[in-house]
């Protein structure tokens, strides 16, 4: 699904990032300022490893750490910093059902 978030709407679905991320406003101020496109990916073979299996594709948070670790990944190839890297992926497992309620069902 595409998006325009406000920033509103950022807030909204990176709120539980406010207070323990440092970059947490600022990552909610990237979000609104253009178009993204939101994905939910599932494993077939293996649904319980589709959170992994994602952050792995994305690589971690901080791209230049990204680039030493899995230099193919997402966010190796395409992240400028730790606010502009690219891509979001869920933290958790258990996270992953909240965010793709919030893009699929819950954003206007």
């Amino acid at each position: 699904r595409s998006a325009a978030l406000s920033r509103v709407n950022a807030s909204e679905f990176l709120e539980v990032y406010q207070g323990v991320s440092p970059e947490a406003r600022e990552w909610a101020e990237e979000l609104s300022q253009g178009g993204c496109v939101a994905l939910q990916l599932v494993l077939t073979a293996e649904p319980q490893r589709s959170v992994a299996a994602l952050r792995e594709l994305c690589g971690a948070h901080d791209p230049a750490v990204a680039e030493r670790i899995h230099p193919k990944s997402l966010r190796a190839r395409y992240g400028e910093d730790k606010v502009r890297n690219g891509v979001h992926c869920t933290d958790l497992p258990e996270d992953a059902p909240l965010e793709a309620e919030y893009f699929f069902s819950l954003l206007p």
